[in-house]
């Protein structure tokens, strides 16, 4: 499992002070595929923090529960596991399939 450089550290610290988890950032986002060189900027609306988080693979802060969809252009809503299917982190598909 792989921890992403402070990153973890400053969602903690975002989520312990009440942060409101649940609220998306819009506009356009780059999306890598783990495992491959692959690289691509996509317009997305309501990316919550779960996204970023599948994106580092921390499943320290992977939470099952509790997010709206994601949606990517060209693309129906889009569900945490499903975007982690998408970029290729079997880790926390799996685990947010449990």
């Amino acid at each position: 499992m792989k921890n992403s450089e402070n990153g973890s550290d400053i969602t903690k610290l975002l989520i312990d002070k009440g942060a409101d988890i649940k609220i998306g950032t819009s506009g356009f986002s780059s999306l890598e595929v783990q495992g491959s060189d692959l690289k691509a900027v996509v317009s997305a609306k309501n990316k919550t923090p779960i996204y970023w988080v599948i994106e580092k693979n921390d499943l320290n802060l992977v939470m099952p529960t509790g997010f709206g969809p994601l949606k990517l252009k060209g693309k129906t809503d889009v569900s945490p596991a499903m975007y982690a299917d998408i970029i290729g982190n079997k880790e926390s598909k799996k685990y947010l399939l449990k």
